[in-house]
This record gives structure tokens, sequence and C-alpha cells, in this order.
């Protein structure tokens, strides 16, 4: 199960409108909140909560690459009255292709809890601080297995790295590493 309550939760909800009130004051104006893969809406709920507490003139994009994601959303009867004010949209939006989405003019504040893990990442081995690309293997003798009873394997491919990742292999020096390339495709 996916810890979901500490990047939820009211305390962060709070925080999280403590520094957008921070930024309004800094710039003026309204703000626009756009939460990328906001799932189900809990911490869209609080966060809403905790902006509207504050006085804090916002529009909250709430955005999920499921539709069943925003439904749910569009249902909570406790964010309907920032439906029906427009205060809240929806919308359907891949975070990895992120065409459609069109933000008004003025400070954005962007939200991405837990976007960025759930995005695509390569492996890659750091060998005498050089990088080779990986691919995993992955295979069971049942279509039932537990995690436990699944055997993998990193085997060697042949994509070349990009300079960031030359640059961390040489860090590394030995070992097996992640890289964040959906990370990277939706910030660019």
């Amino acid at each position: 199960m996916v810890p979901w309550r500490i990047t939820s939760c009211l305390l962060l909800a709070a925080a999280y409108a403590e520094a957008a009130a921070g930024f309004a004051r800094d710039v003026g104006g309204p703000l626009q909140i756009l939460e990328l893969g906001g799932g189900i809406g809990r911490l869209a709920f609080n966060l809403i909560r905790a902006l509207d507490e504050r006085g804090i003139a916002f529009h909250y994009r709430f955005t999920d690459a499921s539709a069943s994601n925003l439904a749910a959303v569009a249902r909570h009867p406790q964010l309907a009255p920032f439906l029906l004010r427009g205060q809240l949209s929806l919308q359907e939006l891949d975070a990895l292709n992120p065409l459609g989405l069109a933000l008004d003019p003025g400070p954005v504040v962007v939200v991405a809890n837990y976007l960025f893990d759930t995005l695509p990442h390569d492996a890659w081995r750091a060998q005498g601080g050089r990088a080779r690309a990986q691919h995993v293997e992955v295979w069971s003798q049942s279509p039932d297995a537990t995690l436990d009873e699944i055997d993998w394997r990193f085997i060697d491919a042949g994509a070349a790295p990009s300079p960031a990742v030359t640059g961390y292999a040489a860090r590394v020096g030995e070992g097996r590493f992640l890289w964040p390339t959906g990370s990277v495709a939706c910030v660019q």
C-alpha cells in the first residue's frame, strides 16, 4: 500500500498554504495552484481549505492522468462549492505529454507530491565512473507469484547516457542507480 497520510495531511497542506501565502505577498495578485498527478484529491481538499481559510486569492487547477480520479474529485461533496465558484477546475493531463495545459497569466505554484516517483526511470550501472544502460529482466514460474518468488537480473543495454547521467555516474563510481527520465521530461 502506498503511504498517503503524510503527503496529504492537514499539516502538509498548512505548510504549503503558508508558502503560497508568502509567495502571493511577494508577487501580488491571485495565484494559480497547479497540482500535477493529484490522485483522488486528498491533498487538494486539505490545501484548498487551507488556502481559503487564509484568504488567499487562488484558482486551483487539479490534474491527473486518470479519468476515474478526476471523476472522483468531481463528485467530492466538499469540493463542490469550489467547482461551482470556478475556484477549482479539473483536467485530464499526462505529465509526460502536457498538451492542452493552458495557464492564465500570473504567478503559478506547482504541487507534485507523488508525481515524480510514478513517472518512468531508467536503470544505469556505474562502472569505473562510466555509465552503462541497464535492462531489467523479471520472470517467474507462476503467474500468481509473490514478490519474494520473482527472479530478476540486470542486463547491459546499448543506450548512450545523457551528459547528466555521465556526470552522476562519475560521482557514483561503482554501483547501480535509477535516473528520473520521466521527471526530467516533465520539468522540461
